[in-house]
């Protein structure tokens, strides 16, 4: 930076002279530049609240707080009648104006100090080629009403833009004075249109003096600091007709001699601004601040043109500039502008494109050359080649936000040099949520690909990606580039552009060509598949060398992610791809899948082909079956016996190890636990699990019974069938075991009595449980029947019961057979106790007719306890 000190007391009257003369000789042709602007200004946000008609910025109507002065900031609606929801912010307009605007805290538009966003706008100063003074991008937590102000409360503007302190005082020699005249708490980003270096005290034109100028005093400029910042003004002393103190400003990352005004062309007024917040990392109060001037064109494509220089600057930015009194750094600061002019008018206005606090949201595009496993195709690209398959992505994302992306739309200029499908399915779109939207070939007209998003965007829908499919195609066989592509994606409250990278197609000179081998395709869990073919490379002449070390197998199952494999073990030209089974990570599952196989070179050199591995790998299920599934349980034995026998469909060997035990008990949670036998390699195992009752919640002796629910399981995903076991819990307890049929030895008939014996082994017994008990018995008569079961005769006899003593007692009436007074857990076989001719005997009265005769016995057998 260099001072100069001029004496100006001519040199001032003068330049008024010549301002008022140029402002005097240009107004309708300005009028008409800034009108011309205005019809081509760009698309952007509607400022305006529709639901309850308020804007979502605030500007009071005075400024300063002695004589305060209008302020000619305001939002005007619809600048291009031609994009319907842009509105702007117009900040001056007219001669000797000062204007300020702020984001709305109250409709929740602000800069989150927490949260990394993105500011976009576009920004217009005027046609004149020397205007004054122009405007400021300020952060601020001063309030509504900030604006600078002397001394005696006056806001004047000029050099201080509305934003810097007043230095309108030649005895104050100190900065923190003029710091203390600008908005407090604040960093201000000045597009500085006229050039202030009159080396004059108290001129309110001294600010620029640091900078250089050209032969006309003119240096239009962008530089940023902290205007409440001491350290942001030096003084000196001026000379002239204004003898005293007087301020300079240190511009930080200066860009000197811009065109700001007086573009070639409406088009070209407009100049784009990003600003890029990124908050503090832990502890730190410096944020960083990146902004970036004339970075994309009128029409949002990327660049600028010759007049209008590209620039970037990152600024740690200070929070505890912000800080309020009480050294407390706000999460909240106010956005907005700040714009004077002097004696000759300028048109300041700016538009905006996101207000992220409202809605934070991030697009990009990204193209996928499908032939080479999916790689990312970065821009100046040059190994896309001719029939190569292409998928082109657009990404949105919503960040943060106070208010839902509505009504979004995606309107996508797609790649040339891309052969898309005429009719039917091209693309899809995937929500975060799951769903999936089809995109079809009627929806693209002369190229462009409009898409209306069926979802809006918040916190819980974060995210929707387009994919466009398409093939590379290359025209007269000779490098063709493919341009970027521009497309638009905004809805309720944000506007971005997204460009696709520019890449090069280049011809196919070399083909590889793959075939299938004789392959196993078919197996069980647990074993191997392997897929073979073959692979040759060539040009048109000949067949060209080929070292699988240079080759690529890549396949996908069942249309998933993409996987890798090379095979450098085969002989050179032939792969083979060996895939595990089972259920583990990497492994095929069990089932029916299609298995896409294609090659690709070091140098990206993709097959002509893609084979078709159509696999299949069985899974043989175990199979599960017991002998008895009416179990009983003695609460005083507490042990639940599950017997239970596993084999497999196929009879193929395993090991009890790799079997899980399922089981729920009626409607209960399932269990699992280890098969409780240890046997290798066999083809079926019979054992029996066993468990604690209480521990299963078997513990109700009323209880019906309980219904255990059991199946196993493989390490390989085999299931078995489900068996169901019927367990009975007792306390005590007596049951009979007998036949249905008895029957005694041949007689013949005789003149006597005759006693018969039992003929054979009678079974009858008695279990109990913990119990004593008593069984006694009683028998009907007997007869005789013809073949249609009619009874014929009755037998002169009947069944009688002979005790241990040998007393006779018939069985006419209920007599005791057998009784046990202990309270005891016992099979108790009743008929072994007998002899020939005690227990249930058959006595015969002389002269019984001849036949065979038939009755029953009603056994009675109680429980004690």
């Amino acid at each position: 930076m260099r001072r100069r000190k001029l004496p100006l007391t001519l040199f001032s009257l003068l330049m008024a002279f010549f301002v008022l003369y140029c402002s005097t000789n240009r107004v309708n042709a300005t009028t008409r530049d800034d009108e011309a602007t205005k019809a081509v200004a760009p698309r952007g946000l509607s400022l305006t609240d529709k639901a309850d008609a308020k804007n979502y910025f605030t500007y009071v109507k005075k400024l300063g707080r002695t004589d305060p002065r209008d302020n000619s900031a305001r939002i005007i609606e619809q600048p291009n009648k031609n994009n319907p929801n842009t509105d702007a912010v117009l900040l001056t307009d007219d001669v000797n104006q000062l204007g300020t605007i702020w984001s709305d805290e109250n409709k929740n538009n602000y800069i989150d100090t927490s949260v990394k966003q993105t500011l976009s706008m576009w920004l217009y100063f005027g046609y004149a080629k020397n205007p004054a003074d122009g405007i400021a991008v300020v952060l601020q937590n001063g309030g509504a009403d900030a604006v600078d102000i002397d001394k005696d409360g006056i806001a004047h503007g000029g050099e201080t833009l509305g934003v810097w302190g007043t230095d309108n005082e030649p005895a104050n020699g100190e900065p923190q004075v003029i710091a203390s005249r600008a908005i407090p708490r604040s960093w201000a980003l000045e597009f500085d249109t006229f050039m202030n270096n009159s080396g004059v005290a108290s001129s309110l034109s001294a600010f620029d003096t640091y900078l250089n100028a050209d032969e006309n005093n003119n240096n239009q400029h962008v530089a940023w600091n902290y205007p409440a910042d001491p350290g942001t003004y030096t003084p000196d002393y001026g000379t002239g007709g204004g003898n005293g103190s007087l301020f300079y400003m240190y511009h930080n990352d200066a860009e000197e001699f811009l065109r700001l005004t007086g573009n070639s062309k409406p088009e070209y007024s407009w100049h784009h601004l990003t600003l890029e917040y990124t908050p503090p990392a832990d502890s730190s109060t410096k944020a960083s601040l990146k902004y970036t001037f004339n970075d994309k064109l009128i029409d949002g494509t990327p660049g600028t043109v010759p007049e209008n220089r590209k620039f970037s600057h990152n600024v740690s930015l200070d929070l505890t500039k912000f800080a309020d009194k009480d050294g407390i750094i706000p999460n909240k600061l106010r956005y907005g502008f700040t714009g004077s002019t002097g004696a000759e008018a300028s048109v300041n206005m700016a538009i905006f494109e996101t207000m992220p606090s409202l809605v934070n949201a991030d697009i990009s595009s990204n193209v996928f050359d499908l032939s080479q496993a999916e790689r990312e195709v970065l821009s100046g690209d040059q190994n896309v080649r001719d029939g190569d398959d292409m998928k082109i992505g657009y990404n949105l994302i919503y960040e943060t936000g106070k208010r839902t992306l509505k009504n979004a739309v995606a309107r996508l200029n797609l790649p040339k040099h891309l052969q898309y499908a005429d009719s039917g399915v091209i693309g899809q779109v995937n929500y975060s949520d799951g769903t999936v939207d089809q995109i079809t070939a009627d929806q693209v007209n002369d190229g462009v690909l409009t898409y209306n998003y069926t979802k809006e965007f918040d916190l819980d829908m974060r995210a929707a990606s387009i994919y466009i499919y398409g093939k590379a195609k290359v025209d007269n066989n000779a490098d063709t580039k493919v341009p970027a592509a521009h497309g638009i994606i905004e809805g309720d409250l944000y506007k971005g552009d997204v460009s696709t990278p520019d890449f090069t197609i280049i011809p196919r000179v070399k083909k590889l060509n793959i075939a299938k081998l004789p392959s196993t395709t078919s197996v069980e869990v647990g074993k191997s598949l392997e897929l073979n073919g073959t692979m040759t490379l060539s040009d048109d002449k000949q067949k060209l060398d080929l070292n699988n070390e240079d080759v690529y197998q890549i396949y996908r199952i069942d249309g998933g992610d993409i996987k890798y494999g090379r095979d450098t073990t085969s002989p050179n030209g032939k792969f083979s791809i060996t895939l595990n089974t089972g259920n583990g990570m990497d492994k095929i599952r069990p089932g029916k899948h299609t298995i896409e196989v294609y090659a690709l070179t070091t140098d990206l050199i993709s097959s002509e082909e893609i084979l078709k591995y159509d696999v299949d790998v069985h899974e043989k299920n175990p199979v599960l079956t017991t002998d008895n599934t009416d179990i009983t349980v003695l609460k005083s034995d507490n042990k639940v016996n599950l017997p239970a026998k596993v084999s497999y469909e196929d009879a193929h060997k395993f090991d009890t190890a790799d079997l899980t035990w399922h089981m729920r008990v009626d409607d209960g949670e399932e269990s699992t636990e280890k098969i409780q036998e240890s046997q290798s390699s066999v083809d079926q195992i019979t054992w029996t699990q066993i468990f604690e009752a209480s521990e299963l919640g078997i513990t109700d002796t009323t209880h019906v019974p309980y219904l255990v629910h059991a199946y196993v399981t493989d390490k390989y995903g085999g299931k078995s069938n489900e068996l169901a076991y019927e367990v009975t819990l007792l306390s005590n307890s007596v049951s009979l075991d007998y036949e249905p049929d008895y029957s005694f030895e041949p007689v013949n008939t005789s003149g006597e009595d005759i006693v018969v014996k039992r003929n054979g082994k009678w079974k009858l017994g008695v279990n109990s449980t913990d119990s004593t008990w008593k069984l006694s018995a009683s028998a009907s008569k007997l007869f005789s029947f013809d073949q249609n079961d009619n009874k014929i005769s009755e037998l002169n006899g009947g069944l009688i019961y002979v005790n241990k003593s040998g007393i006779s007692l018939p069985m006419s009436s209920e007599v005791l057979i057998a009784e046990d007074d202990e309270k005891e857990t016992l099979d108790f076989d009743v008929a072994k106790e007998w002899r020939d001719y005690t227990g249930v005997l058959l006595q015969v009265q002389p002269h019984p007719s001849g036949g065979k005769y038939k009755g029953e016995i009603d056994w009675y057998l109680s429980n004690t306890i």
